[in-house]
């Protein structure tokens, strides 16, 4: 009997025995790489990592109940045994169940006081820290773990630049005692973690603030549903400074919101100088242009176009078609610029496609492949197109 269970146990299922054993002695880990911090014009971070705790508890090295144990945890973390109140009671009630692992951070101040508790394991994180808080989150996007547990960049700079940022980790193949301690072995492997690479943008972080407190203030004061300011450098086409503002904004807002990009919008009346500026360069017009119809609304098919006050201004050079935000005369003059001459400006002011500015979630904007007479007129005016900021 004894020789047959050593031939079973050995020849028929050994195999399965040392599979196990070498399971739970030699493990492949992860060596953490550090991500690429993000700064503004003049070097000041906007976001950086900042160095984390995760916390394990291995049994077989507990000197005090678990219970106790939990406690102490509790009292530096108050929030810790509510939030994992069943993971422990699993863990409690498995005996089979040696490890355990807390998907929590722990700072460089608690570390100190749980890392000396025998069984208390810790290893060491990171998480991305806003020295301004929520200064231009909007820009910096979010760092979050994706459904795989990964951490990866979610809209804007982190989501745009996430490969760049986030490096490449390292691994290490390490050979271990019964208590889970490393061993000296020729076994053991490690490759070397490489950094992520710092970004360097075009945010100046002191117009960055003033101007998402003026847009805060000026939602509020007008009692907008919503706001948007992008400041450029017209040489370059740097984004200096670029905010959202919207009147249901929450103190926390979902960082990867940034409708300047992401929303689409009908450019309304500023879009004017851009269609003069095209009649203008097409010859379809002279920068001494006479609006002889401009005295009486403009009828198109069963459509009638009028001006924000319905008055007329009769005879109107072009500079008072700018000046008086002129929707008749502005009618007009595209009209004589023609459809196909629109179009082919307008694609080449880049305003069919997006702008291919470096933030995640740009939105395209829309384009139209039948365009009546009376959409022709009303693009004139900024109406029935949609752009983003």
């Amino acid at each position: 009997m004894v020789i047959s269970r050593l031939f079973y146990l050995q020849i028929v299922i050994g195999s399965q025995y040392r599979t196990k054993a070498l399971s739970q002695t030699q493990k492949l880990e992860k060596i953490n790489t550090h991500r690429g911090t993000i700064y503004d014009n003049f070097g000041f971070p906007l976001v950086q990592n900042q160095t984390t705790y995760t916390l394990s508890i291995y049994k077989p090295n507990l000197t005090l109940p678990l219970d106790q144990i939990i406690s102490k945890i509790n009292s530096v973390q108050p929030d810790f045994e509510s939030k994992f109140e069943q993971l422990i009671s699993k863990f409690s009630q498995n005996d089979k169940q040696k490890w355990i692992s807390f998907p929590q951070h722990f700072d460089k101040h608690q570390y100190d006081l749980l890392s000396d508790i025998s069984g208390i394991e810790f290893s060491q994180d990171q998480k991305r820290f806003y020295p301004e808080n929520q200064l231009a989150k909007n820009i910096l996007g979010l760092v979050a773990q994706d459904s795989d547990g990964k951490t990866t960049g979610y809209g804007g700079l982190e989501g745009y630049y996430n490969k760049h940022l986030e490096g490449r980790p390292g691994y290490a193949w390490q050979v271990k005692d019964a208590q889970g301690k490393s061993l000296i072995s020729l076994s053991n492997w490690e490759t070397n973690p490489l950094d992520g690479r710092n970004l360097h943008t075009t945010i100046n972080r002191d117009i960055q603030y003033l101007i998402e407190k003026i847009l805060k203030e000026g939602v509020e004061t007008y009692n907008a549903d919503s706001g948007l300011i992008t400041i450029m450098q017209p040489q370059t086409g740097n984004i200096i400074a670029m905010a959202d503002y919207t009147a249901t904004q929450s103190a926390t807002p979902s960082a990867t919101a940034n409708t300047a990009i992401t929303s689409l919008f009908e450019p309304g009346s500023i879009f004017k100088p851009l269609v003069v500026a095209m009649a203008l360069d097409k010859n379809a017009i002279s920068s001494d242009y006479i609006c002889h119809l401009c005295d009486r609304p403009l009828t198109i098919g069963q459509y009638t176009i009028e001006n924000w006050n319905q008055e007329t201004h009769p005879e109107s050079p072009l500079k008072d078609i700018i000046k008086n935000s002129d929707n008749i005369g502005m009618s007009l003059i595209i009209r004589q610029l023609g459809l196909k001459s629109f179009l082919q400006y307008y694609s080449l002011l880049g305003l069919s496609n997006k702008s291919g500015i470096d933030l995640q979630g740009e939105s395209k904007p829309i384009s139209k492949n039948i365009w009546p007479e009376i959409d022709l007129a009303t693009a004139s005016f900024g109406q029935g197109i949609a752009i983003n900021q």
